[in-house]
């Protein structure tokens, strides 16, 4: 019998959703034919047109501002919530127009447990499904380092339709590593874009993860440096007080700090980290053991599996 033939839809080639997308296919080959399209190569860059998708069984598109949906097979397309707010501009609790748009796909995944109790009561389609982590990826940990060593990954340039700094690279996370006087490397998608597959080795070359953003998903970048054996230091934003409270509860330590999204806030927490190398480490020990725990392929993939196989079945939505 013929495995049920995927479209997965990612925005840029070689970057986060991407990474996700074919982790996905590894873990998943075996019950699916995958095959992958790229929103930005056919509505921006335009050297390749819009896939036909009525010869798919299935296509999962995690993204619903790009003036797409009409090309979309009603009834076989899978929708995703990856950031905080549908409209992040709104910065609101869903209401009757984001359970419309939820309703719309044959079901629909949110990562984080605060977007899926706001949505399901009005969404019957919703699934919490994380972005997991493929560990296969991350079996080198950083070497023991005397003092913090920073890194950080993502787009800088990242704003939503209220023109605000989302990510808080330049604003926040340079200036409180040099008031913090501590070494920051980065992966930045336009200054310097390092591919899925060197991503291990950026992480090796740290072992603090900062993050300050406005408002998040679950971080893969975050996820994955957790993966790598590193400290979090993060705002309290998408699924990190998730993660936070899911190791206070298995261990009674934490491997992330949360803090108020402050170049002062920042500073503080890498200088006192400076002087403890030793509890640097550990955090690294237990945020590598949540991942591999709760948030990795391996505890997630027949989950996904059963997400993917929703449109085959008629669909969950409305």
């Amino acid at each position: 019998m013929a495995k049920p033939r995927v479209l997965l839809v990612s925005d840029v080639r070689g970057w986060a959703f991407d990474q996700n997308f074919h982790d996905l296919e590894e873990y998943l080959s075996d019950r699916f034919d995958f095959e992958h399209a790229y929103v930005w190569e056919w509505q921006v860059d335009k050297v390749v047109s819009m896939p036909d998708f009525k010869q798919y069984d299935v296509v999962f598109c995690p993204y619903h501002r790009w003036g797409y949906e009409a090309h979309m097979p009603w009834g076989r397309t899978l929708g995703a919530l990856r950031a905080q707010w549908l409209f992040p501009e709104r910065k609101r609790r869903p209401g009757r127009e984001e359970f419309d748009l939820v309703n719309w796909y044959a079901a629909f995944q949110v990562v984080t447990r605060v977007n899926y109790e706001e949505l399901h009561e009005g969404c019957p389609g919703v699934r919490y499904l994380t972005n997991a982590v493929n560990m296969r990826r991350f079996v080198d940990l950083p070497e023991p380092r005397a003092v913090p060593v920073v890194s950080w990954s993502g787009n800088a340039g990242h704003s939503n339709p209220l023109n605000e700094d989302v990510k808080g690279f330049h604003s926040v996370i340079v200036p409180a590593c040099a008031q913090a006087r501590v070494p920051l490397q980065y992966a930045e998608f336009v200054l310097n874009r390092v591919a899925p597959k060197d991503m291990p080795g950026f992480y090796r070359e740290g072992n603090v993860t900062v993050c300050a953003s406005l408002y998040e998903g679950a971080s893969s970048s975050v996820m994955e440096a957790m993966a790598a054996g590193h400290a979090v230091v993060a705002t309290d934003v998408g699924n990190h007080r998730e993660m936070h409270e899911s190791m206070l509860s298995r261990c009674g330590e934490s491997g992330i700090i949360l803090v108020d999204r402050s170049v002062e806030a920042f500073a503080d927490v890498l200088s006192c980290l400076q002087g403890d190398p030793e509890k640097v480490r550990e955090m690294g020990r237990i945020n590598r053991e949540e991942i591999a725990l709760n948030w990795s392929w391996d505890v997630w993939a027949d989950r996904f599996a059963e997400f993917l196989s929703i449109p085959l079945e008629g669909g969950a939505g409305q």
